[in-house]
């Protein structure tokens, strides 16, 4: 039996994450950041590609959705972040 791999996955992923979804769009992650846009959708990219699911549904003119999967994640980021922040 093999073992799993666990998901390589940084601070900074779940806290552009995280801002993306309170935001509601990439661009407005990336002002409250001060971060390039494209630094904020790759980084989310890469993120969904690490877990393996569809986090946001990005709608132009209608900003992000969070899937089912985003929406747990999101929670869970909260309080991971949370609890770094507070280290």
């Amino acid at each position: 039996m093999r073992p799993t791999s666990k998901p390589d996955i940084s601070l900074a992923q779940l806290r552009y994450f995280v801002t993306a979804a309170e935001q509601g769009g990439m661009t407005w992650a990336a002002d409250e950041l001060f971060v390039a846009q494209s630094a904020i959708s790759t980084s989310i990219a890469n993120l969904e590609k690490a877990l393996g699911t569809q986090l946001l549904i990005r709608r132009r003119a209608k900003g992000l959705q969070l899937t089912a999967q985003g929406v747990e994640l999101l929670q869970r980021s909260r309080g991971i972040l949370a609890a770094v922040d507070d280290a």
